[in-house]
C-alpha cells in the first residue's frame, strides 16, 4: 500500500513524540548544520533527550516510504549523515523492509538502526491526545489541495470512508485532518492549534469554500494493538466490549469497574469480585511485531 512521503513522515513523527511523552522533545523537518559539509542537513523528526534506552542527547530518523526495500546504499548514506549532524544515534524507519546486508551495515555502524512501521500499522495509529477535525470540501480537487497544505505543515490527513460520512451533505467532499499533542501540564488533551493553523493552511492553498463538521480528541486506545474485546461475568460473556491492546489494560478497565461499582447495584450481579470479570481472547490478540516492541516499548492507552 502507497501512502504520500509527507503523511508517512508526519505519522511517524506523531508516533515517536507519542512514545517519548514528556521526557523529551520531539522536532519535525528541522535543518542541522553539518559539522563536515558544512551545508544545512534536512532531518524528518528530532529527538532530543535520553529516550529509548539511548543515551543521547539527540536521536536523528529519517522516514523511507519505499516500495522497495532499503539497501546498503541507503544505509552507508544515511549514516554519513548521522555522522555529518553530530547526532548520537540515528534511525531509519521504512514502510517496506530492508535487506540482510542493509541489516548487517546498520549494525556495524555505532547508533544506527533500522526499523519497520508498515503503511497498513500507521494507519492504526491515532493514540490518546490526538486532535481531529473533519472538513467538508466541494470538490475531490479541493480535498487534494488541502490534504498537501495541512501535510505540508506536519498534519496528517486522511479521506474518510464512505460508511463514516454517509450521513451527511451526499455533495461533498470530506477530508480529516489529524495530528497527536502531548498533554499539557494540567494533564488535559486537546486538538490545540489544528482549527486555527491547518484552517489557515487550506484558505492559504487557495481551498475558498469549505467548512469543519466536527471536531473531537482520541481519548483512550489508538494504537494497531488495541481490539474490542467481550467481557465476561464468570465466565459468561456479555455484551460490553473494552478497547484494550494487553493484559495490563485488561486489568486496569476491569479495576476501573470495580471502583465505579458499575456492577454492584442489585440483581444478579452484586457482590462481584474482580475475579469474576475477564474477556474473550482472539487468536490474534495480543498483537505482536509492531514498532514499539521492536523498540522494547510497553505502551499503555
Amino acid at each position: 500500500m502507497a501512502m504520500d512521503f509527507k503523511e508517512y513522515e508526519n505519522g511517524i513523527a506523531d508516533v515517536i513524540e507519542f512514545l517519548v511523552g514528556s521526557g523529551g522533545k520531539v522536532s519535525r523537518n528541522v535543518h542541522l548544520l553539518g559539522k563536515n559539509s558544512k551545508i544545512p542537513r534536512q532531518i524528518d523528526v528530532l529527538v532530543e533527550g535520553h529516550q529509548f534506552g539511548i543515551n543521547t542527547s539527540k536521536l536523528i530518523i529519517d522516514c523511507k516510504s519505499y516500495a522497495k526495500n532499503l539497501d546498503v546504499n541507503d544505509i552507508s548514506t544515511f549514516e554519513g549523515m548521522v555522522a555529518d549532524v553530530g547526532a548520537e544515534a540515528g534511525w531509519l524507519v521504512t514502510t517496506k523492509g530492508y535487506s540482510e546486508a542493509a541489516e548487517n551495515i546498520a549494525a556495524s555502524y555505532r547508533g544506527v538502526k533500522v526499523h519497520l512501521m508498515p503503511v497498513e500499522e500507521l494507519l492504526g495509529w491515532r493514540p490518546k491526545g490526538t486532535g481531529l477535525v473533519l472538513y467538508a470540501l466541494e470538490s475531490e480537487a479541493s480535498v487534494e489541495k488541502a490534504a498537501k497544505a495541512v501535510r505540508a505543515i506536519g498534519f496528517r490527513a486522511r479521506i474518510p470512508l464512505a460508511t463514516e460520512v454517509e450521513h451527511l451533505k451526499s455533495d461533498e467532499y470530506f477530508l480529516e485532518v489529524f495530528r497527536y499533542y502531548k498533554p499539557s501540564p494540567e494533564g488535559s488533551i486537546g486538538n490545540s492549534d489544528i482549527l486555527e493553523v491547518a484552517g489557515k493552511a487550506i484558505s492559504d492553498a487557495g481551498v475558498d469554500h469549505f467548512r469543519v463538521v466536527s471536531t473531537g480528541v482520541v481519548v483512550g486506545g489508538g494504537t494497531p494493538g488495541h481490539r474490542l474485546l467481550r467481557l465476561t461475568i464468570k465466565g459468561q460473556p456479555t455484551d460490553i466490549r473494552i478497547n484494550v491492546a494487553n493484559e495490563a489494560e485488561v486489568r486496569q478497565q476491569i479495576d476501573f469497574f470495580m471502583q465505579q461499582g458499575l456492577f454492584a447495584v442489585g440483581g444478579v450481579l452484586a457482590g462481584l469480585k474482580a475475579d469474576d470479570l475477564d474477556v474473550e481472547r482472539p487468536d490474534d490478540w495480543p498483537v505482536s511485531g509492531l514498532f514499539p516492541q521492536q523498540l522494547g516499548i510497553k505502551v499503555q492507552s
